[in-house]
């Protein structure tokens, strides 16, 4: 809830503030293993996926036991939330448009976009932002015209929603804004002003409403929190739990993942080659690194600011979420020949 991860934020393909001075880079081109007793016993379990579904995609989670998505259902792509491992298909639009949730929150608020294919638009489709409860769509308020795209992405605890709309010109042009709707005023949204905000999308909310940009947090009561470093060769790219991960680019060429505190100063390098995907209250970061033995990434987990061990096979394709006891959510790819994907939690233990 309320960080991207790899999540498949179709917006999170769009694409600096005061900065500060790297961290000498750690000079390693991969990790080293752990110690002994670090390292996780993976315990993997696959969500069961609705009848005749096919093209399933993990999306967002709230916790282990609240996790959402979509799947291909007699060829309409619907949305699924998995309550404590039950699929529950949500309701299908009356057009047969997509379905295509980004996010949801411990009190199961699902938020997304429908996908509507037209002949009007310049780019053959419409987006439209969405909030759903307890069987119910409301669709989020965007500019009267010219919209090919509003897309709701991440949601906090509170209702508030964070997303992007697209606007376009005369000319077939579209141009980016992120967008904040306020829980209390539903019908209602704020331009995110923020420097990033006109070429990214947002990539989490807090519980303060506060979101978070690959360079900057902005707050819609606050002035805009720069992250030092972005402008040389550092970007955020999880908000979770309160904690700003993401990543550098070490002299090395090499990737490194970073953590920035409160005040937007970089306050941990962590060892090793790799970047974020999830990170948890305690600190604990899932995501890739690179083998020692292949030079290739593989879904990892750092725990206490130390690598801790490779998650193994079959390993996440995608991870969505970290929970406070490190369970890892995400799918992996079950045919590499057909790309058959499964959701499923991986319990460290």
């Amino acid at each position: 809830m309320g960080s991207s991860g790899r999540r498949r934020l179709l917006g999170a393909a769009l694409a600096l503030a005061l900065g500060a001075a790297l961290p000498a880079a750690v000079p390693s081109a991969a990790v080293a293993q752990p110690a002994d007793g670090t390292a996780c016993a993976w315990q993997v379990t696959a969500l069961p996926v609705p009848a005749g579904s096919g093209g399933v995609v993990v999306t967002g989670e709230a916790t282990d036991a609240l996790v959402v998505g979509y799947a291909t259902i007699n060829r309409v792509t619907r949305g699924v939330i998995w309550r404590n491992g039950v699929p529950e298909v949500m309701p299908e639009f009356a057009d047969g448009s997509e379905n295509l949730p980004q996010d949801i929150n411990s009190s199961g608020v699902v938020v997304g976009f429908r996908r509507t294919t037209t002949s009007t638009s310049p780019w053959q489709y419409v987006d439209r932002a969405y909030r759903y409860q307890d069987g119910v769509y409301h669709f989020l308020p965007g500019y009267a015209s010219k919209i090919v795209a509003s897309r709701a992405v991440a949601i906090n605890e509170a209702g508030d929603v964070v997303g992007i709309v697209k606007p376009y010109t005369d000319t077939g042009a579209a141009y980016t804004k992120s967008v904040f709707w306020p829980a209390s005023a539903p019908n209602t949204f704020q331009v995110i002003d923020a420097y990033s905000a006109h070429d990214d999308a947002p990539l989490g909310i807090d519980d303060q409403g506060r979101v978070l940009f690959r360079d900057v947090l902005w707050g819609p009561n606050q002035i805009d929190l720069p992250l030092s470093g972005t402008r040389d060769g550092a970007a955020a790219r999880v908000y979770s739990a309160g904690r700003i991960v993401g990543w550098q680019q070490g002299d090395d060429d090499t990737m490194h993942v970073v953590e920035w505190d409160q005040s937007g100063e970089i306050s941990r390098v962590l060892p090793g080659d790799g970047y974020p995907d999830a990170v948890n209250a305690a600190g604990t970061i899932a995501g890739v690194a690179a083998d020692p033995e292949t030079g290739r990434y593989r879904p990892a987990l750092w725990r206490d600011g130390q690598f801790a061990g490779f998650i193994s096979d079959p390993r996440p394709d995608i991870i969505v979420g970290l929970t406070d006891d490190e369970v890892v959510i995400g799918d992996y790819v079950a045919n590499t020949t057909t790309g058959t994907r499964v959701p499923a939690l991986w319990r460290c233990s």
